[in-house]
């Protein structure tokens, strides 16, 4: 049998461009699959409970190009089986999501590249305890394997340190940025100059998130000389320093929590209050910078 054993192909409803509603509708009536929606003969779509005429009108134009459809995600399957025996010895430990997307992955039973990619949205939806932007980020994944192939997995390969230890050069880490936008006060629109990029190319970057892009900024260490610059703003209260290999700036979510970023040419790495040093928290603490609303800005 061939490593990557032939199955008849099964469109799931979740894995079509269809609204949220529209496909909770569609399942709720028992329709699982494009199949058993082309052939379905039920008294008219306009009687599915929860559709309404925008879902009646999404169902129609879908089934009016089911060839199209059927003959997309054909290819989709030979380009799977093409690029399985490539990855499949890949583990989702490479994989550029967070620890908790590769826990839940292994969980189950996604223990490599190859199980990830022959994942439909019917499997995907199905992950326990996966929210719908976690979801959405394994969605992008798959489709980037499925296109790109092994250059995708060079990509990621080329955002760690090489052989010789030396710093990667430095990505997005998407859900990190997310996390300060929402608490932190952090305006994406700061990136354009930490990354030497257009506010228009960050946008459409922060919108893609292409996968060859993706970073993780926290986990680092903390040197010597990082820890005295961040003693010397916590002294004179400010929240932005420019040193010679590059600048640290901090924020903070006003009320219990600091955060202190250090970019450099190669990497950028994230630190919260419970990253750094106990005598650099008490310092930050006694100067209430975790909660200062005013900023000096010096960069």
């Amino acid at each position: 049998m061939d490593i990557v054993e032939a199955r008849p192909l099964t469109v799931y409803v979740q894995d079509l461009k269809l609204s949220e509603k529209s496909k909770n509708a569609l399942l709720r009536c028992g329709i699982r699959t494009l199949n058993e929606l082309v052939r379905w003969k039920g008294t008219g779509f306009s009687q599915i409970r929860g559709l309404g005429n925008s879902g009646v009108k999404e169902v129609q134009a879908l089934i009016a190009h089911s060839e199209k459809i059927f003959d997309g995600f054909a290819e989709r399957e030979r380009r799977i089986q093409q690029i399985f025996p490539k990855v499949c010895g890949i583990s989702v430990n490479e994989l550029p999501v967070e620890t908790r997307i590769r826990n839940i992955l292994q969980r189950s039973d996604v223990h490599n590249v190859g199980d990830l990619i022959r994942l439909s949205g019917k499997d995907i939806a199905d992950l326990p305890n996966m929210g719908s932007e976690a979801r959405s980020q394994i969605e992008k994944l798959i489709e980037d394997i499925i296109e790109n192939g092994e250059s995708c997995i060079t990509d990621w390969k080329t955002m760690e340190s090489d052989e010789r230890g030396e710093p990667s050069v430095k990505g997005f880490d998407f859900p990190l940025i997310d996390r300060l936008e929402a608490e932190y006060f952090f305006k994406s629109s700061d990136l354009a100059d930490w990354f030497g990029l257009s506010r228009q190319r960050v946008h459409q970057i922060m919108k893609e998130r292409p996968v060859k892009r993706v970073d993780c900024w926290t986990g680092k260490s903390l040197s010597g000389t990082e820890q005295s610059l961040l003693a010397r703003l916590i002294q004179t209260k400010t929240f932005g320093l420019r040193f010679e290999n590059g600048k640290c700036v901090c924020f903070n979510n006003k009320c219990d929590d600091f955060a202190c970023i250090f970019v450099s040419g190669k990497e950028i790495k994230a630190f919260f209050l419970k990253d750094l040093p106990e005598h650099l928290q008490t310092q930050i603490k006694a100067a209430r910078m975790h909660q200062l609303s005013g900023r000096n800005w010096l960069i």
